[in-house]
């Protein structure tokens, strides 16, 4: 067979596989097909068996019809009696047709079939319902996570950036560590004005005794 010529290591292996391959696969359909193709035939037998017992029925019923339309009641008493034996008879044949009657009222295959393919559809739409309710509500918690992260991230923004501005104490220790340098400035600038002032002074005693000298 193939799958001897394969173990053996046949120089065709590969082809022979995939010939073995394609028939089964071809078989599977063929399963398949004919399995569906008898699942019909049962529903049309079993439809056409109702069938045929609803047409029995139905000519049964027209068949007595005209006996429950007929208005004779009876001119003597030998036939009214003969009316009452003969309704009688129809009351026994009814009870005798009962069981035919609820022969009918079972579901077919093909109905059957029919209400699976219905409660197949409901379970389909059912899970499709909550498929989406389920992408709503992840879509809802993706979105409320994005919302607490981007509120975390704007507060140690803020948090990180009180820490970087300098507090009242550093301004202090600045203009602590700032005034002797103004006081060293203005000291500076003072002594620089005595010394113009002191320069003048000496200029102005300078310049009288060469005026008084020249009057000499």
């Amino acid at each position: 067979t193939g799958r001897q010529l394969i173990n053996q290591d046949h120089f065709l292996s590969n082809e022979i596989k995939e010939k073995i391959r394609v028939l089964e696969q071809r078989k599977k359909l063929l399963d398949d097909t004919w399995e569906n193709r008898r699942f019909i035939y049962e529903q049309n037998l079993d439809t056409q068996m109702f069938k045929r017992e609803a047409d029995l029925l139905e000519n049964w019923i027209v068949s007595r019809e005209p006996t429950l339309h007929d208005g004779k009641l009876g001119e003597s008493i030998p036939q009214v009696e003969d009316f009452i034996r003969k309704h009688e008879d129809f009351e026994k044949t009814i009870q005798a047709q009962e069981d035919k009657f609820h022969a009918l009222r079972r579901i077919t295959l093909l109905e059957r079939a029919f209400q699976k393919q219905q409660e197949a559809e409901m379970a389909a739409r059912q899970a499709e319902k909550e498929r989406v309710e389920r992408e709503r509500l992840e879509a809802r918690k993706r979105k409320e996570v994005q919302r607490i992260t981007d509120e975390r991230r704007r507060e140690g923004e803020r948090r990180q950036g009180r820490e970087q501005r300098p507090g009242p104490e550093h301004n202090g220790a600045t203009e602590l560590a700032d005034t002797p340098r103004y006081s060293q400035d203005s000291d500076s600038i003072s002594n620089l004005q005595k010394s113009s002032s002191i320069s003048s002074l000496f200029g102005d005693r300078l310049n009288r005794k060469g005026r008084n000298a020249t009057g000499l």
